[in-house]
C-alpha cells in the first residue's frame, strides 16, 4: 500500500512540472483517491431473525481511476477500489473503533472493478489555462463487488446473536462466501482544477451490491440483502493527452484591388418647359441634359454645361410674390371696378400649349385657359407688345372687348417655378364691389 501510494505521489509531482505547450483541453485524466463509506446491512433482524442487524462497518476506503473523456462533456471511466472491513452485529461499536466488540468476521478484502460513463456539464475552456475552473459531473455504470476474506476456504461461518437467544450460540447460523457479486454504481462529483496539470476531485455515489450470505455450506440460495455502499471520496487526478491547439498563423493582408475606374456618369436628354414673359406664348420648351445620378439638370452653352435654373432669367414667381406669401387675392382694377383672384386647389404641372399669356400683374406673369380666350387671344398678344410692361390693367384699359373677354374668366393660372411650368389656379371671386 505504501509503495502504491509513493507511486501515485511521484506521477503527481512529475504532472505538476510538465509543461503541455499551453495547452487546456486533455484527452484523459488518471487518479487516486480516498473517502469514507457506510455500508447498509447485510442481513436484518426482522427479515432474518435475528436480535440485531449484521454490516460492514463503516470506515475508510480507497481508490484509483481513469477516464477517457470523447469530447468536453462526455466520458468513459474506470474504477477500481479497495477496503478491508469486519462483519459486525449491532452498533454498539463507534465508527472508527479497531476493538472487537460486536465483530462476527475481520479482515474481509472488499475490492471494485466498474466502468462507467460520465457526462461532465462543464468541460475545459479552451486556449490556455486562465484560472481555478469547476467541471460538476454525474456518472452511471456498473461492474463487480469481490468479497476476498483473509483466510482459506469458499464459505466462513458466522455467528450471530439469534432472537430468541438459540440453543447453541457458538453455533454457526449463516455462512459468507467468498464470490464475487455484480455490483451497479451511481454518482455525482465535481473536478477543481488548480493548476494546468492538478486536479481535485470530490465525489459522492452509491455502490448496489448483493452481499454473499447464505444459511448453510452447500444451498445455493443466497439470503444476504442489497446493500448500498455510500461514499464520500476527495481525490488528486492529473490530465494526460493534452490537446495542443494548433499555431495561428497570421496571413499577410491581400494586396489593395486595383482602383475602379469610375463610371460614366449617367444621363439623359429631356424637353424642359421653362417660364419666359419675354415670349409671345409666356413659355418656352428647352432642349436640356438630366443627369440622373446629380439629379440635376444642365443646358449646353457654346462648349460648357450650365446648369438650366441659371439660364431662366430674373423670373418672378407665386411663392416670392408679397400677396401670395400674406394668403391675399390678386388683384385687378378695370374700369373702376375691383376685381380679385384667390388661390384655389395645390400647384399643378400644366402642358405650356394648354395655357395663354395674357401680361403681368404685379411683376408676376399670368396666364388664363387657352380656350377661354381663343377668340381675342391675337389681340391681347398685339397689346401686350405695344405695352412696355405688358401690364394686364394697362392692356384692358379702354379695350371693351377684351374687358368683357377678361370678365367671363374664372380661372386664372401664376407660375410657382420658373422650370418645370407649374402653375397655381386662382379662381374668380364672385362679389365684385366698384373702386372708389
Amino acid at each position: 500500500m505504501k509503495r502504491t501510494v509513493m507511486t501515485g505521489c511521484a506521477a503527481l509531482a512529475f504532472a505538476l512540472f510538465a509543461d503541455p505547450a499551453g495547452a487546456q483541453q486533455y484527452r484523459f485524466d488518471i487518479g487516486i483517491d480516498g473517502g469514507f463509506a457506510y455500508f447498509t446491512s447485510a442481513l436484518s433482524e426482522e427479515d432474518h431473525g435475528l436480535a440485531d442487524d449484521v454490516a460492514f462497518n463503516a470506515g475508510w476506503i480507497s481508490g484509483f481511476e481513469a477516464t477517457g473523456w470523447l469530447n468536453d462533456n462526455v466520458g468513459i471511466r474506470f474504477d477500481l477500489g479497495y477496503t478491508e472491513k469486519a462483519l459486525k452485529q449491532g452498533d454498539n461499536d463507534e465508527l472508527f473503533d479497531t476493538g472487537d466488540e460486536g465483530t462476527v468476521r475481520e479482515d474481509i478484502n472488499l475490492w471494485d472493478v466498474a466502468g462507467s460513463l460520465v457526462y461532465r456539464f462543464m468541460g475545459p475552456n479552451e486556449g490556455e489555462f486562465l484560472g481555478v475552473e469547476f467541471m460538476p459531473y454525474v456518472f452511471g455504470g456498473g461492474g463487480v463487488k469481490i468479497f476476498d476474506p483473509a483466510t482459506d476456504g469458499d464459505r466462513f461461518p458466522l455467528v450471530l446473536a439469534l432472537d430468541p437467544a438459540a440453543a447453541d450460540p457458538t453455533a454457526p447460523t449463516h455462512f459468507l462466501a467468498g464470490e464475487t457479486k455484480l455490483a451497479g454504481r451511481v454518482g455525482l462529483g465535481a473536478d477543481i482544477r488548480v493548476h494546468p496539470n492538478f486536479i481535485l476531485r470530490l465525489e459522492a455515489g452509491d455502490i448496489i451490491f448483493d452481499s454473499p450470505t447464505f444459511e448453510d455450506q452447500t444451498t445455493d440460495e443466497d439470503v444476504g440483502n442489497v446493500i448500498n455502499e455510500l461514499y464520500a471520496t476527495l481525490g488528486l487526478a492529473i490530465p494526460l493527452g493534452f490537446i495542443v491547439p494548433p499555431p495561428v498563423v497570421v496571413a499577410p493582408p491581400p494586396p489593395p484591388p486595383a482602383p475602379a475606374q469610375p463610371a460614366a456618369p449617367r444621363e439623359e436628354r429631356v424637353s424642359v418647359c421653362v417660364i419666359d414673359p419675354t415670349s409671345d406664348t409666356g413659355v418656352r420648351t428647352v432642349q436640356a441634359i438630366y443627369l440622373i445620378d446629380a439629379g440635376d439638370t444642365v443646358v449646353v452653352q457654346g462648349s460648357n454645361r450650365v446648369a438650366l435654373r441659371s439660364t431662366t432669367g430674373n423670373v418672378v414667381i407665386a411663392p416670392e410674390a408679397s400677396w401670395y406669401v400674406a394668403g391675399e387675392p390678386l388683384a385687378f382694377t378695370v374700369d373702376d371696378a375691383r376685381t380679385e383672384f384667390v388661390s384655389y386647389g395645390g400647384a399643378r404641372v400644366i402642358p405650356s400649349g394648354s395655357l395663354a399669356y395674357l401680361g403681368n400683374q404685379n411683376g408676376i406673369a399670368v396666364y388664363a385657359d387657352a380656350d377661354d380666350v381663343a377668340d381675342v387671344r391675337e389681340q391681347w398678344n398685339e397689346l401686350r407688345g405695344a405695352n412696355r410692361d405688358g401690364d394686364v390693367e394697362d392692356i384692358l384699359e379702354n379695350r371693351a372687348e377684351l374687358v368683357e373677354e377678361f370678365g367671363e374668366i374664372e380661372f386664372l393660372y401664376v407660375p410657382m417655378d420658373p422650370v418645370g411650368c407649374v402653375f397655381q389656379a386662382l379662381q374668380r371671386v364672385e362679389e365684385v364691389r366698384k373702386a372708389d
